[in-house]
């Protein structure tokens, strides 16, 4: 416990302040030790992906891959002999690793958005091309036929 308050994962406090021995110690959480319990922002199966052997691995032999002058595959195809989505198409257990993380990983992004900018979601703000176009005489919808074309074919019809 006492190396994890070194990173900050983890703080630590005198267990009692007044006594001089200081041999017990309290650890608590920190904002980031946070991140990794609870319910809503809960980022263990990212970080459980990320510390994952399989991804670790490749890092190992960073050395040799970049003293190659135009390495022509990836650090992980190098070390695994598969690129990274082959390995998680076809592993079930890093499949549903990367899946978990993934999940955690947007919900933790997605709050972090909708809290900051959430204005820019609101229904009133979000561009609506169909009706800025119609508003402007121009086609609704992709391939669809301008607004002042049918008016005008419409007319043509009626007279003839």
């Amino acid at each position: 416990m006492r190396v994890l308050t070194v990173p900050g994962i983890f703080s630590a406090a005198a267990a009692n302040p007044a006594e001089d021995d200081g041999d017990r110690v309290v650890y608590g959480l920190t904002p980031a030790s946070r991140l990794l319990i609870g319910s809503v922002h809960n980022l263990a199966p990212t970080l459980s992906l990320i510390l994952h052997e399989m991804f670790v691995s490749p890092f190992l032999s960073l050395g040799t891959w970049l003293e190659h002058e135009l390495p022509d595959l990836a650090l992980f195809e190098v070390a695994h002999g598969k690129a990274v989505w082959d390995v998680i198409l076809h592993d079930a257990t890093i499949s549903s690793l990367f899946n978990a993380g993934m999940v955690a990983d947007s919900r933790f992004l997605m709050d972090i958005a909708i809290r900051e900018c959430g204005h820019v979601f609101s229904g009133d703000k979000l561009p609506d091309r169909r009706r800025r176009r119609a508003r402007r005489g121009g086609a609704g919808h992709r391939g669809g036929v301008p607004a002042h074309r049918v008016q005008r074919a419409r007319s043509a019809t009626r007279r003839g």
